[in-house]
């Protein structure tokens, strides 16, 4: 079996060699890119929180500020006061006298029966 010549073989080395230098040429490429990424978002994350930061700050200080202020309400009310009248029209004339007969001692006369003493049953239940 014959060799191969030996400029092919420095071609095929020169080949592999390119080869394996473009490969790594992209990923120093792919991963400049990736750090220019990742810096310009950590550039955006610090803005974002620059600009919370002063929002926070600006919110603090409008709260922080009051103003006390004193107002003076006048109101009429209008107040009605209805008083009960007490009239004594709540037994009708017998059974007056025979409440006083009661109170004073005396038998009163009168058309009815006289009214139960205390401590009776008949007092308490009405029957």
């Amino acid at each position: 079996m014959a060799l191969p010549h030996p400029r092919l073989i420095a071609a095929g080395a020169a080949l592999v060699l390119a080869f394996g230098a473009g490969w790594w040429l992209r990923g120093l490429q792919v991963k400049a890119a990736m750090v220019k990424q990742a810096q310009a978002q950590a550039k955006a994350d610090v803005q974002q929180a620059q600009r919370t930061s002063e929002a926070v700050q600006q919110h603090a200080q409008v709260k922080t500020e009051t103003e006390i202020r004193y107002v003076t309400v006048t109101r009429e009310v209008e107040k009605l006061v209805e008083r009960p009248v007490y009239l004594e029209r709540c037994m009708d004339d017998d059974g007056v006298r025979i409440l006083n007969g009661q109170i004073l001692g005396t038998d009163a006369p009168g058309t009815g029966a006289a009214l139960p003493e205390a401590g009776h049953p008949a007092g308490h239940d009405g029957g």
